[in-house]
């Protein structure tokens, strides 16, 4: 957890418990930055909040933070705007970004094993938004969570909720 804290945040730093800390993070509006992360499980931090959103705006920034991490997955969904995204970072070089909203469609790099095995079509433009048959191409933020579960392994039921590191993202 060092190196993200020493990656992501600016400043003090408030250690807590993990539902506090989902609080917080979940109370802050977006221009407090509040950013939480988790103690190290099987090898993984994950970090929340309102700001990481910001890496598919502000993606030269963060790849700037992420340059000493060997390997982050981001993602990103708000179902009330059909926003989505993610992103598999190594040493803050993008292996593969795909972002969805109203304005644009960004996809970068080859699809994931997890993709194929999930057979998800992801649209390269608005154009590639309807298939062969044309049926809409929906992305959602289900589609996120099963990618979320396939690339990072992790049983929601069985992860350990107990503390978080608080602060102020870069």
């Amino acid at each position: 957890a060092k190196a993200i804290i020493e990656a992501l945040v600016k400043g003090k730093i408030t250690k807590c418990e993990y539902r506090e800390g989902l609080a917080k993070v979940g109370n802050a509006g977006i221009e407090e930055s509040l950013i939480a992360i988790t103690a190290t499980y099987k090898k993984q931090n994950y970090v929340f909040g309102p700001s990481v959103y910001q890496f598919f705006y502000e993606t030269d920034k963060f790849l700037e933070m992420l340059k000493d991490l060997p390997r982050v997955y981001v993602y990103m969904t708000e179902h009330v705007s059909e926003t989505h995204g993610f992103a598999l970072v190594e040493n803050g070089k993008i292996v593969r970004l795909f972002s969805y909203d109203e304005d644009e469609i960004r996809n970068i790099g080859e699809p994931l094993p997890e993709e194929i095995a999930l057979s998800y079509h992801l649209p390269k433009n608005f154009d590639d938004v309807w298939d062969k048959e044309g049926n809409f191409t929906k992305v959602d933020e289900d589609m996120l969570v099963e990618l979320a579960i396939q690339q990072v392994g992790i049983d929601v039921e069985q992860y350990p909720y107990k503390n978080v590191t608080i602060g102020k993202m870069k």
